[in-house]
């Protein structure tokens, strides 16, 4: 805790801080899943929250082949994915995530950077975001959706295209039932994503 609330005084520390985390890696359990609790969980202290939250961004999906190599920190993996999508499919559409503006943001790019990482290294290593799109099937959550966006246009990666179907009809359904303005901005978002990123017209 005091290494992350230096950083708040100094964010040169920040710096110092991934390099230490990356030294570790190898030997320091639970190091990811400490930065996720701090971010997802301390809300006395909202800045010490996103600064946990912004090095563990930059500094888990850089350890993403390290950790999957080895059962333990596999597990630790798997907690923290856990964690990060109850926290978007346990908040209402209309709060921010983690109570404000700032940190919801944080913890979007936190989620979909995950995301994409494992992508990129399995594009058959999809649990996270297939738990995404089934939550965002089982009742409209305009952070699963956010979410979602954010993961195609940021992985812009035609093999994406295989989600597509499965958010569209949702998201079709959710159009008929919820009067809410976000839910039709983010659905053409969606189009115009999966149209630049994917090529479908």
């Amino acid at each position: 805790m005091e290494h992350l609330r230096s950083c708040l005084a100094n964010s040169t520390a920040i710096l110092a801080l991934e390099l230490k985390i990356k030294e570790a890696t190898a030997t320091q359990q639970n190091l990811f899943l400490t930065l996720c609790a701090i971010f997802l969980t301390h809300l006395q202290e909202p800045q010490l929250q996103w600064v946990a939250g912004l090095i563990l961004k930059n500094t888990l999906k850089d350890n993403l082949h390290a950790l999957k190599e080895d059962p333990a920190r596999k597990q630790e993996l798997e907690a923290i994915k856990q964690a990060l999508f109850l926290i978007a499919e346990n908040t209402s559409t209309d709060k921010h995530v983690l109570g404000s503006k700032k940190l919801q943001e944080e913890y979007y790019m936190v989620v979909s950077g995950l995301i994409v990482k494992e992508f990129n290294l399995n594009d058959a290593d999809t649990g996270l975001f297939d738990e995404i799109i089934r939550g965002y099937q089982r009742g409209y959550n305009y952070h699963l959706l956010r979410i979602i966006n954010d993961v195609i246009e940021d992985g812009n990666d035609d093999r994406m295209w295989k989600f597509v179907p499965q958010i569209l009809s949702a998201t079709l359904l959710y159009l008929n039932t919820v009067q809410e303005n976000k839910l039709l901005f983010n659905v053409w978002l969606l189009m115009q994503t999966a149209q630049w990123t994917i090529g479908v017209d």
